[in-house]
Formats: C-alpha cells, structure tokens, sequence
C-alpha cells in the first residue's frame, strides 16, 4: 500500500515538473498524542549505535507504539474528554490544565521521482494549531509560532530523489492559547507538495492590480519574480470587463508562466460621508464575524463544509465577513470571491516585533489577489495598548509594512475604546467600532450618539462596526434561561444580558440615515465552542448554530438584507404562548390561530418584525401578507411526535479525493410529515460505501455528546428537531450511503454520488 501511495504521487510529480504543480498532501498521515526527546546539536539522518548523530528524529520514525492513520486536515482535540477547567478551549481536555494531551506529532513518507531533481520544491503547511516545529528527513526546518497563518519551507536540497522514501515530521505543542475561544489542535488546514521549475515563478511574488479603469477599459499590472531573473512586471487590458461585486463576483483567470491565478476587476473607496463605494456604488455593510469552527469536525473544516457555510450567510442577505480574530483558510476567501462576499481579513497578533511583522507579511503575500478582500484588520481589542503612544507606533510600522505589499487596500482595526483617538485610531485608514453602545457615557451612551461625535471631530476617517450584535438565542430552546450565553429562542425576539450588546433591531436601526457608517458585522455568524460558562461549551451569539440551522434572527436579517419575500412567525405551536413574533419584509400582515384571525398589522418602513398577543391553542397557525402587490403567506401546525426521518444532504455528488465533504441534515417528522419543532430523540447512525462519516452535531449548546464515534457507535441527539452529520468521500467512486435510526426498527437512508 504504501508503496502503490508513493508510485501514484510520484508518477503526478514526474507529468507536471515541467510546468510546476502544487500538489495536495493531505492523505497517509500518521499521528501520535505524545512526545519524543529532542537534541538540536545534529542532523539526525541516521542512528549509529553510538547515538553520536542522534537529534531525537530517528526514534520518531522507528517508533510503532502509538501512532494511527489519518488524513488532513486534523483536530486532535475535538476526540479528547470534556473537562470544566478547560474552559478556553471549549471545555476541552487540552492546553495547559493538560499536559499529557497537548503534544501530538505528525508523519509522512513520500516519494520524489529522480526526474524532479532540479526543480525547486517546498512544503506549505497552511494552518497547524500551534508552535509547531518541522523537519524534513531529519533536518530541522524551523517553526511557527502562529496557528492561524501557515509556513511554507524550501526542501529542495533536503530530499532524496528517486527510488528512497523521504520523511517529514511535525511536532505540533497546543499547549497555550492564541484566543479566548476553541483553537483546536493539531494540522487543522490544508498541507502542499509545490514542484517548480527552476525558472519558475517565487511563491507569493505574483501581485495582480487594477491601475486604471476607463472609457470601458481595465488596466491591469502585474508584478511577479522568478528564480532566475528576479523581479518582472507589465501590464494588460481587458476590454468591457465584468467588474466583480457582491451581485455579480465575476471572475477572471492569469494564466503565468504555467499557473493559473483569479483575480477579479473591482474598484473598493471607503469614503467618510458615503461609506463604502463598491464600483462607485454604495454598499451598505451587511457583515458577521465568524470563529472558524464548525459541528461534528471542530476546527479541521473541509473545504465543501465552508462552501456550505458561506452559502448559508448568503443566504440571509449577509455580503462581508470578518476573520475574527485571526488569518482564515485560504479556501474561505476562495469561497468569499465565488458568492460575492467582501472580507475584512484580519491578523491574529498585533505587533510590531520580527514575528508580528512576519505574521502580516504571510497574510498579505497569501491574501492580496483575492477581490474578496476589501481591508486589512491589524487586530482586535488590545486593551492595553490600542489607545497609547505604544499602539500608534506598532499600527504605524505594520501599516508601512502593508502599504509596501499591498497599496491598494486600506487597513483597519477592531477598537472597543469608545471615542479615544489617539493610538492606534489615529493611524489606520478606517476607524473600526467594536460596539457604538460603547461609544458614549450615560445617555449618549444608551443611544450611542457618541459615535456622531467622533464623526463629527474626526470628518475626514471612515468608520465602520467592525463587531456589533452580541445578541443571545439558542434555536428553539426551551427552558434554558439563567445559563449564560444559553438564552431560549422564545417569549421575546432576543435576550442579551451584556451590557455593551444591541438588538438586530437597534444596530441595524442606527445606520438608518448615517451613511457615512459604512455597515457593520454582527457578533456572530454562527455559534462557536469556547467563550462559555459551564455546563455549556457552545456560545450561542450567533444567529445560524453550530450546525448552520437558521434562530429567528436569520429571518429578521433576511428580511432587512434581501430582496425576497420574507414571512417567518415564530416560536413553534407545540408549547403554550402568549406572543408571537413576525420578522418580515412585507408591507403588511394578518394572523390566524385556527382559522380566526387576530387582526391585520401594517409594518413601518424601517421595522422588520411585529409582535402579535395570542391566546394559544392547539391547532393551526397562519400569516398571510402582502408585499408590492404579492400574496406572501406561512402556515406552521401544533405537530405529533416525531416517528420518521428524513434525510436532507447539501449536496448529492462528492468527487473521490478522500477529501470532498458535506453536511447532511437530519430532521425529524411526525405521522403527517410535518418537522416536529421540539423532538429530542437519540439517532445511531451508520454508513456504507464510497464515503465515511466524519463527525456529528445538533447546535446544542449545553450537549456533551460526543462529535466522533465512540465505543464503535455513531449517535447523536436531536436537538429541537435537528441533528447533523459530515460526511467525506472516500478516493474510489461508487455509492455513498448514510443510514440513521430514530428506532431499533425505523432506518432511513441517504444516498451520495461518489464521482
């Protein structure tokens, strides 16, 4: 086997080393939770008997006890217990209450065929959580600090070509934290074989730019360096271009010395009276902030589960997204230029030291093609110096590092001081406002008129929220009030104890007439792990769960953000109320509780949600609205319990990579085929074929089911109705198929195309 795996990437270097060709190098890992001892005196090619050349590598190859198969990308910590002080990391047995889990190290053989010498090759590691520390046939490579933005090593002159095995180990320690939320553990994003010839293109050295759009005209520059005569520009001209946009994220590609490059055409000017210009337009900033985390997988998300994800934000009207708080996966912002959405791409560790300026160096060389990406975040939140002399010198010598890589963007920063200036405010190109509550005291504050002040004291700065929200709701909970950060989806349209958070009402309602605020993003798209009191390990701050399922905030924002007819009454009918609530777009509203109705209510031009008192009964609930002339109309039943399943896959086809991914949902239906809103049973899930679960989830905030199978089982409970399950494609096409059971006797089946 491991003979036919090193032939078969062999033969794919041997085809394209003409050419260059980065290959994927996820599959035929192995990993061990455990540690090794290491010497750093020598290089470790071999063991003599006498150990005299020992650097600890050699017993890491030889070593048998331990080590199990798997592929990228990986988070180890996402299979450890639950623990109560592991509270920075989701309740997650690791960090630094745990010694004995933090340490895992990784290993790889591969082949390189003789007829790539003379090429130049590297490894890009993408993203591993954290300080990690690599080698390549036991010569050390180096590390990164960092877990959120990859490294890529030259192994040129390290391997061996032809008919030898090579080997590359990673010793990867998540002992300490980067954020206050789930970091993960481990390889958590994509690793990369890149083959280039030896006049090929440097890594990261093509930079492509609109330098002058007219008279239905684009210019573009292209700055670029090979390995033989430096560096190289010119220019071109694409004549009526399709400019990308959030409506219309049209790409092109720039074919370059045998690789292929996206790009798109687009003019971005945040202006301080207009906000942000898209094209010369304005667009209005409909943004959340996202943790990268997602159900049943932790942080090793698969490209087809983020595709999955940026879909479902579009899908509530969402058009930016903020990394928060640090470099995303460079298939978000693939994602992010493919639906339209602009990207506030932010730097985990604001600093101007060696490191800090390295950090942003990568991310920007990685990141600056991308038309998705709009700003330049330097950070978020640093209390202790963004208001300083100390922070306006940091911001000032990383935007002077920034405008050398990229000139064409401007830089920004997540601020939670209030109306302070000086600092790091003083320097970035747009003022970021974590929270407008917090721009003012006393009554200024309540209704955050202290951000007109700061506008008015400071005309020339653009401004944007760079976080707002922080409204709490768990989908369709019940009974859950008095747990923080686990607040019932019920009774009222949102709870939110925090004192510096506003409703979906109120953020949305203050940019109405300020257009000099450019927009905002919304504290947070999804729900995250982490960021929570026991004995709950989900923070519940978004408006999708954990899984993408939609709380009743998602319909008030689709109903502000999009151009569809929005009618959505909630809570469900199968518990008692004594209030209703309409998040709708319509001109105008009436309700019926069995066919009777409760009266008709006209929405105001800036409201978006009505509430209507009901006496509940069992039975039937509908509303029936107008919008520009349009009957638009919502039925929801008092339901049965749940006695079937039904199946809902995102997508039906996966290609046989071993790496292709989706969600497939799973809900629960009465006798009448209704979706039983408050059903809770356990699933067993089982599976056949071309394709394998990789993990489970429900939203759950307080759940602590396991997301991996456990004693040879996979199980999940519905939550309110809902359970998910991630499933990959194996890398031999055929048939993929997912049962569950709801009862011993009851299985339902999804089937998936494996291509």
């Amino acid at each position: 086997m491991m003979m036919r795996t090193r032939l078969a990437l062999a033969m794919g270097l041997f085809a394209f080393a003409a050419f260059g060709v980065r290959t994927n190098f996820d599959l035929d890992w192995e990993f061990a939770l455990k540690d090794f001892n290491l010497s750093f005196g020598k290089v470790g090619l071999c063991r003599p008997q006498n150990n005299a050349n020992d650097n600890g590598i050699p017993r890491v190859a030889a070593d048998t006890n331990g080590w199990e198969k798997v592929d990228l990308p990986h988070d180890w910590a996402l299979r450890l217990p639950l623990a109560e002080k592991g509270s920075r990391n989701g309740f997650r047995a690791v960090g630094r209450g745990f010694p004995e889990n933090s340490i895992g190290w990784y290993r790889k053989r591969f082949g390189i065929p003789a007829s790539a010498d003379g090429s130049r090759i590297f490894l890009q590691f993408d993203g591993v959580y954290r300080d990690a520390m690599f080698w390549v046939n036991g010569i050390y490579l180096g590390r990164n600090d960092s877990g959120y933005i990859g490294r890529r090593f030259e192994i040129t002159d390290l391997l061996k070509y032809g008919a030898e095995d090579n080997l590359v180990t990673v010793r990867v320690d998540a002992g300490k934290d980067e954020g206050w939320w789930y970091d993960g553990a481990g390889i958590n994003r994509h690793v990369w074989l890149d083959v280039r010839p030896a006049d090929g293109l440097v890594p990261d050295s093509v930079r492509i730019s609109l330098k002058e759009l007219k008279d239905g005209q684009a210019t573009m520059h292209v700055d670029y360096a090979t390995f033989t005569e430096g560096a190289a520009a010119y220019d071109f001209t694409v004549a009526n271009p399709c400019l990308w946009s959030p409506d219309d994220p049209h790409l092109y590609t720039l074919e370059l010395k045998g690789e292929s490059f996206a790009y798109g055409i687009r003019t971005v000017v945040f202006d301080p009276e207009r906000g942000l210009l898209v094209n010369g337009r304005r667009v209005p900033v409909n943004g959340v902030c996202c943790h990268q985390d997602h159900a049943g997988v932790g942080t090793a998300v698969p490209d087809g589960v983020v595709d999955y994800r940026i879909r479902r934000l579009k899908a509530m009207g969402v058009n930016a997204y903020r990394t928060s708080h640090n470099p995303p996966s460079p298939e978000l912002l693939d994602a992010c230029d493919r639906y339209g959405i602009l990207v506030m791409d932010e730097q985990r560790f604001f600093s101007a030291s060696d490191e800090g300026l390295d950090q942003l160096r990568r991310l920007v060389l990685r990141d600056r093609n991308h038309p998705s990406v709009i700003a330049w975040s330097f950070g978020n939140e640093e209390h202790n110096v963004q208001g300083g002399d100390l922070g306006r010198r940091m911001a000032k010598r990383m935007k002077a590092l920034q405008r050398e890589l990229d000139p064409t963007r401007p830089c920004t920063f997540g601020g939670n001081n209030g109306q302070t200036f000086k600092g790091v405010n003083e320097i970035v190109d747009v003022r970021g406002v974590n929270y407008v509550r917090l721009m003012g005291e006393g009554a200024a504050k309540k209704m955050c008129h202290g951000t007109d002040d700061y506008h008015a004291d400071h005309p020339n700065q653009p401004i944007w929220g760079s976080e707002e929200a922080s409204t709490l709701l768990t989908r369709g909970g019940e009974g859950q009030l008095g747990q923080r950060h686990v607040m019932p989806d019920t009774d009222l349209p949102e709870n939110r104890p925090m004192c510096w958070a506003l409703t979906a009402e109120e953020w949305t309602s203050f940019l109405d007439g300020r257009d000099w605020f450019a927009g905002a993003f919304a504290w947070t798209g999804f729900d995250y792990r982490g960021e929570c009191h026991w004995p709950a390990t989900i923070c519940n701050f978004g408006i999708l769960d954990l899984c993408g399922y939609a709380k009743s905030n998602f319909h008030y924002y689709r109903a502000r953000w999009t151009d569809e007819d929005v009618l959505h009454v909630y809570p469900n009918w199968n518990q008692p109320r004594t209030n209703l609530w309409i998040n709708t777009n319509c001109d105008e509203v009436e309700l019926f509780v069995n066919g009777r109705s409760l009266g008709r209510q006209k929405r105001g031009a800036k409201s978006f949600r009505l509430n209507v008192p009901v006496v509940y009964e069992p039975g039937m609930v509908e509303a029936k609205g107008r919008r520009g002339g349009r009957e638009v109309a919502f039925r929801m039943a008092t339901t049965g319990t749940a006695v079937a399943l039904k199946l809902v896959p995102d997508r039906v086809r996966l290609v046989a990579d071993g790496r292709d991914a989706t969600v497939v949902d799973v809900i629960a239906l009465d006798a009448a085929g209704n979706e039983v809103p408050d059903a809770c049973g356990p699933v067993q899930f089982a599976f056949a074929g071309a394709g394998r679960i990789a993990g489970v989830g429900n939203g759950d905030p307080m759940s602590h089911e396991e997301d991996v199978c456990k004693d040879g089982e996979w199980t999940r409970r519905l939550f309110n109705g809902r359970c998910q399950v991630v499933v990959k494609a194996n890398r031999e096409p055929g048939t993929f198929r997912l049962k569950a059971w709801l009862s011993p006797i009851q299985m339902y089946e999804a089937t998936l195309e494996v291509k």
